[in-house]
């Protein structure tokens, strides 16, 4: 060994430090460094609080300005539905329908499996609906958007939802 190596190695052992502490301190940081994530929760406008293990891949807009947002986000990969009203959004043309924004088929938003849906919030049968899609375990977020803060707020929120944090940052500095 080279005398500089010995060295190193008596001071290490001077320290009180052994080779196997030093693998089990690496195997440790190296544990922690691939464990998942904390779990990723956002709040809806409702205060309701829905937890995901992982960024959003598979989700459902009940409302247009939720696809555009998301479209702005690049994240039209993580589109599997739209509304009826929604055709006429391009890129979304090839998703198939799940009924409207206001009725939207349980059955068949259920059939997509959605790690999430968005809804936007208003009226007392949206509401209703809602809750239904809540019922058999589909998890909603509920948003309003009445205001230009309420806007940035949700853009925000989705890019957060898809992991896309920046990319919704920068939406919203050049829309200011």
């Amino acid at each position: 060994m080279k005398p500089d190596l010995c060295r190193l190695r008596q001071r290490i052992a001077a320290w009180g430090f052994r080779p196997g502490l030093w693998l089990g301190l690496c195997l440790c940081l190296f544990c922690c460094s691939v464990l998942p994530a904390r779990a990723l929760e956002l709040v809806d406008s409702r205060g309701v609080t829905v937890s995901l293990e992982r960024p959003a891949q598979r989700i459902i807009a009940l409302y247009g300005a939720f696809n555009e947002i998301l479209l702005a986000l690049d994240a039209r990969e993580t589109l599997v539905a739209r509304t009826a009203a929604d055709a006429a959004i391009p890129g979304l043309q090839d998703l198939p329908a799940v009924g409207t924004h206001m009725r939207p088929n349980a059955e068949l938003v259920a059939a997509r499996q959605p790690d999430v849906v968005l809804q936007l919030a208003g009226r007392q049968e949206v509401l209703t609906q809602t809750e239904a899609l809540e019922a058999v375990g589909i998890p909603v977020l509920v948003y309003e958007m009445q205001s230009f803060e309420q806007l940035f707020a949700v853009t925000r929120a989705l890019g957060r939802l898809t992991g896309r944090e920046a990319r919704a940052e920068a939406l919203v500095a050049d829309w200011q």
